[in-house]
């Protein structure tokens, strides 16, 4: 009897490499205001908390403070739509974990700060191989994370409990929702943040992944549940 039953998986940085996109978006709507751009690297720490939190960190601050976020923020939301597919792919090994895993009999599932309507849009193009328990991104409805709240939905939809549950992401936000959660989790140091902004940030991880494979070999070597 395998310890972990449902695994979650956040998107981008995880399963995605989606930074491309969501800074040519980004961009696109600063170059119409006369804004300075940003990097790639510069993105890499302005995702993770939603596309409101991305526009609002892109700004330059004294326009936030006379202006605040809500024009570019819907801007950003019509502009992601335009360009969330460049560069937008698995990372390597992806597809293959998730054929294991499969295999395996976990029950697999995603939790995204990204838009609902969106983050469905990119798993139904880029993960229909798969079977999803739950595919969740931000709503009006749902807090976003380190909120539990999308977690605690899908254990709940998985028929799961906490103990059974393994939270996968590439961020400090991940590590805190898994927290809040009461789930274990795994730190994947492929995606957007790296280990020593994690542990700059104080974040908690269960574990630390470097190769997708590395995820089949650690639940592998994990003890029975009781």
């Amino acid at each position: 009897m395998k310890k972990y039953k449902l695994i979650i998986f956040d998107l981008d940085g995880t399963l995605l490499d989606s930074l491309e996109g969501i800074g040519a978006a980004m961009n696109a709507v600063l170059a119409g205001h006369g804004l300075p751009g940003h990097t790639k690297e510069e993105y890499r720490y302005f995702v993770g908390n939603g596309l409101k939190k991305l526009a609002e960190r892109a700004l330059p601050a004294e326009v936030f403070a006379s202006e605040g976020i809500h024009p570019y923020y819907e801007e950003l939301v019509k502009a992601y739509e335009i360009y969330y597919k460049e560069g937008l792919g698995l990372y390597p090994g992806i597809a293959g974990l998730l054929d294991r895993l499969t295999a395996a009999g976990y029950l697999l599932a995603v939790n995204s700060n990204k838009i609902e309507h969106m983050t469905k849009k990119i798993a139904a193009d880029y993960l229909a191989g798969w079977s999803w328990t739950a595919v969740c991104g931000a709503t009006e409805q749902l807090p976003i994370k380190p909120s539990p709240a999308g977690a605690q939905k899908i254990m709940a939809m998985a028929g799961v409990t906490s103990a059974e549950t393994l939270y996968i992401g590439d961020s400090e936000v991940d590590m805190a929702t898994a927290k809040n959660a009461g789930v274990d989790s795994a730190f994947v140091s492929w995606g957007f943040r790296r280990l020593a902004d994690l542990e700059k940030a104080g974040a908690e991880m269960t574990y630390i992944i470097d190769r997708p494979e590395q995820l089949t070999a650690l639940l592998a070597r994990e003890p029975a549940g009781q």
